[in-house]
């Protein structure tokens, strides 16, 4: 007989080993991106699960000297040369978002710049507020969101 207590064990390895593959592809993804050279890394780091809840993200935030549209000009390009379609008109104010189909799952790709006293990585423990007089680019990728 298969108690409730096995099931539910089951479930949370299943759930577990499947958040820490997204979370490396999301990874993977991000590396392909290669945004050291977009500035000053200030932050990485991952958060979410599969299931309920948020998906599966990593993320990376760098301080930039160029102007934002620059920046989302570059982070598009390398984006688009990564297979990724740019969903929705990239606007600086409201943010950008790509999209591509990766190992049967659909894979966001979100970039936002953020000014002076904004939060960076907000939804992770490792997040931080953008220095006076400096704006933070956030690239996030989201797997299955």
């Amino acid at each position: 007989m298969i108690t409730v207590a096995a099931c539910v064990a089951s479930v949370v390895v299943h759930t577990n080993n499947n958040t820490h593959k997204a979370k490396d592809t999301a990874r993977a993804q991000l590396d392909e991106l290669h945004a050291d050279d977009l500035g000053h890394v200030v932050g990485t780091g991952a958060f979410g699960t599969t299931g309920l809840g948020d998906p599966p993200t990593a993320f990376v935030a760098v301080e930039i000297r160029n102007p934002s549209t620059v920046v989302l000009a570059e982070v598009g390009s390398r984006l688009e040369t990564n297979g990724y379609t740019l969903r929705f008109k990239c606007n600086p104010s409201t943010g950008c978002t790509w999209e591509k189909r990766h190992g049967g799952h659909l894979i966001s790709a979100r970039a936002f710049v953020y000014d002076a006293g904004q939060t960076w990585g907000r939804k992770s423990t490792d997040h931080g507020v953008v220095s006076p007089s400096a704006r933070v680019l956030e690239i996030d990728i989201i797997v299955g969101g």
